[in-house]
């Protein structure tokens, strides 16, 4: 596996790092199996999160005796210092570890959300007293809107970010990467698959990412051994993309824009209840959750909610809300035809 520097923290990370959302799909003792798989198969980064249920639980438990040998990034949504505090220490516990090598605020998606988390007793706060503490070694930022990243990275304070890049979302090639470069920031990046829905040419999606300076790790998520096996013959020489793989890209990337959720939330809250946040992703979520799973937590109601997008008398304000230009009341009534059968038989 190809290691590379992890901005000025000066961690060697491989190519390939480890996404943590899709192992909940697993029991946990395969969990367990499957992060013992990836080490020995040469990935040392593995992205975690409070929010991402029984992520940590096993992860823990999968690098004991092994620690040394590997970086652990993980993050939680504390909006204050005592709040991240305690996030962090919960974390050490469930890990079983005396430190953290990298903690982030996660998911910081809005100018606002950075503000209150970066101000006067915000979650930044409880990150730097965790570090004068020994605790966490690193601060970091996640978040999907590659400017507001750009904004948290010219403050100095973060030593690493983590933003999703991949072939469609391509926002961060165009500044946020070089103030990377700049201030000697080290850059992760999540959902280089865009959480598995450009899996059909995986090699080429994640070897795009990788061509592109500063990007150290790139971690998709990964529940089963043939994409560890898949993903890590990649990472071993992630070669730059040739002209013929680079128009395949640019074809995927023209059909797929115009329905493809950058994840950024600022599109226009639906007047008719319509989880847009949710349903907007549902191919995503059905992808790499199942659909049981998605049953379990109220999926079907929202998805039988997007029957009254084809015909809703809000939906040019709401195709005009994207930022990104993606026909949101289109995407929903696809999702409306491709579900609501399975949502009905599954009832």
């Amino acid at each position: 596996m190809e290691k590379r520097i992890l901005g000025r923290t000066g961690l060697a990370v491989s190519a390939i790092g480890m996404g943590g959302i899709p192992i909940r799909r697993r029991t946990h003792d395969e969990a367990v199996a499957l992060y013992r798989y990836a080490l020995d198969r040469g990935i040392n980064y593995f992205d975690a999160a409070r929010g991402y249920e029984d992520c940590q639980t096993r992860l823990g438990p999968a690098l004991k005796g092994r620690r040394d040998r590997a970086i652990i990034a993980s993050k939680d949504g504390a909006a204050t210092a005592d709040k991240m505090m305690e996030a962090i220490e919960e974390s050490l516990r469930v890990l079983e570890t005396d430190y953290i090598d990298i903690f982030k605020l996660h998911g910081v998606c809005q100018f606002e959300d950075l503000e209150r988390r970066t101000g006067s007793g915000g979650a930044l706060e409880g990150l730097q007293k965790a570090r004068e503490q020994g605790k966490i070694r690193y601060l970091g930022i996640s978040g999907h809107n590659p400017d507001v990243l750009l904004k948290a990275v010219e403050t100095g304070e973060f030593d690493v970010i983590l933003v999703l890049f991949n072939y469609v979302n391509t926002e961060p090639a165009e500044g946020l990467l070089d103030a990377c470069a700049k201030h000697n920031v080290g850059v992760t990046v999540m959902k280089p698959l865009g959480g598995s829905v450009l899996a059909q040419h995986a090699d080429l999606a994640l070897r795009w990412v990788l061509q592109h300076e500063p990007v150290a790790s790139v971690c998709p998520g990964m529940w089963r051994g043939w994409e560890i096996d898949a993903n890590v013959t990649v990472g071993a020489e992630p070669a730059p993309l040739t002209e013929a793989e680079m128009q395949v890209i640019d074809d995927q990337r023209r059909m797929r824009s115009p329905l493809f959720c950058r994840l950024c939330y600022r599109h226009r809250a639906c007047p008719k209840g319509v989880d847009l946040n949710d349903m907007m992703i549902a191919d995503l979520n059905y992808t790499r959750f199942g659909l049981a799973w998605l049953m379990r937590q109220g999926w079907g109601e929202s998805v039988k909610a997007t029957g009254q997008c084809a015909t809703c008398d809000s939906a040019d304000e709401c195709r005009a809300s994207c930022p990104h230009g993606v026909d949101i009341p289109r995407y929903l009534t696809h999702v409306h035809t491709t579900y609501r059968r399975l949502v009905d038989e599954y009832a």
